[in-house]
């Protein structure tokens, strides 16, 4: 056999096997219960978890539809958990920011959405 023919049937092989790997992890994921996206690092599919300092973030953000200091968005949270503090909302927040996913801060300080 002819090497760059028996280098072809090597390749065509890798792809083969790699399909089906990429198969085969898309039902693994499946029967899980995950949801698979096409993207690398597909979590953005899944959203925020419902109830979590994120989550209610956005849903006030969405609902003043303007950018808010972080002691406006604070006070509005307080309302729903008395808990919290603008640590922990600067925290909670800072991942996705930093991330460039849902919330963006302006030069000015105020949390906006993405």
């Amino acid at each position: 056999m002819d090497d760059d023919k028996f280098i072809e049937k090597l390749e065509e092989g890798v792809r083969e096997a790699e399909e089906l790997l990429r198969r085969r992890k898309e039902a693994l994921a499946a029967l899980k219960g995950k949801v698979v996206s096409g993207k690398k690092g597909g979590r953005g599919a899944r959203g925020l978890r419902p109830g979590s300092i994120p989550a209610l973030a956005l849903a006030a953000l969405k609902n003043a539809k303007q950018s808010m200091t972080l002691e406006e968005l604070t006070i509005i949270l307080k309302k729903i958990d008395a808990e919290l503090d603008s640590r922990k909302v600067s925290l909670a927040l800072s991942r996705y920011v930093r991330l460039g996913q849902y919330f963006a801060v302006a030069e000015d300080g105020k949390y906006g959405l993405k």
